[in-house]
């Protein structure tokens, strides 16, 4: 599998003209989109992880830079602390 790295598929992306894009197009870009995602959301964790060594408001820092609920830092924390009880886990996110 190519691993591509998340500016190169976004730039990927902005080149896509969606309103003449056939499937095959918009398939890849669709896939573009859940790597992006997914790396992004391992950052978010190491991150938090990192964040709640250091602070005991982790969720709280978390939920509010991502302008989200604080529902939305628990889920973060949870996912970190899981990360970081199985390291394969951790590895492969």
């Amino acid at each position: 599998m190519e691993v591509l790295d998340p500016v190169s598929l976004i730039a990927g992306m902005q080149r896509l003209v969606i309103g003449s894009a056939g499937r095959a197009e918009i398939v890849v870009a669709l896939e573009s989109v859940r790597s992006v995602r997914g790396r992004v959301d391992a950052l978010e964790v190491a991150l938090a992880r990192r964040l709640s060594e250091i602070t005991p408001l982790a969720e709280r820092d978390v939920a509010r830079a991502a302008r989200r609920h604080s529902r939305h830092g628990e889920r973060v924390r949870r996912r970190a602390e899981t990360a970081a009880s199985i390291p394969s886990l951790g590895d492969a996110f």
